[in-house]
């Protein structure tokens, strides 16, 4: 069970690594950075998802399906907590906390609904909140974020703030 979670961690942080590639692609094709991060987050979705079922199915401590539910609800729950976050001013630190707590706490009863067990989800949503949002918001340097604005004309505007102060 553990070298599957260590194996989970690592591929975890793979899909964010990959999730902001798709969202940057799609925003600079649509020229819309709201279609890049629905486009982020639906990829993030199904990945954690998926990975969250297969890791429940190798440990034997749920059905695919619930393992499902637990890394996909925890993966939206964790980036809305962050854009939250963002929107209120919190700090870095309040930030990253309300990401894993919100992601743990979400996969945990997305599991238990969907017939699992609450412990097994809140693994797998902490594991997508804390290995995957929280520490590509450190290893990407989020606090220093580019603000992208489509203007009324479909003019695209980027200015560089500060995450933590918008």
């Amino acid at each position: 069970a553990a070298l599957v979670g260590a194996a989970q961690g690592v591929f975890s942080y793979g899909i964010g690594a990959a999730a902001g590639a798709i969202g940057a692609s799609v925003a600079s094709a649509t020229s819309s950075a709201a279609w890049g991060v629905a486009a982020q987050a639906g990829f993030q979705m199904l990945a954690h998802g998926t990975l969250s079922g297969v890791s429940s199915e190798l440990r034997k401590e749920g059905s695919f399906w619930s393992g499902f539910a637990s890394g996909a609800v925890a993966s939206l729950v964790s980036s809305a907590t962050a854009g939250l976050c963002v929107k209120l001013g919190a700090s870095e630190a309040w930030t990253k906390a309300a990401m894993i707590a919100a992601g743990g706490l979400a996969g945990g009863v997305s599991s238990s609904m969907a017939g699992g067990e609450f412990i097994d989800g809140l693994c797998n949503g902490l594991i997508c909140a804390g290995l995957n949002h929280a520490l590509h918001w450190v290893a990407d340097g989020r606090e220093k974020l580019v603000k992208t604005t489509v203007l009324p004309d479909l003019q695209v505007r980027k200015q560089q703030v500060s995450a933590f102060a918008m």
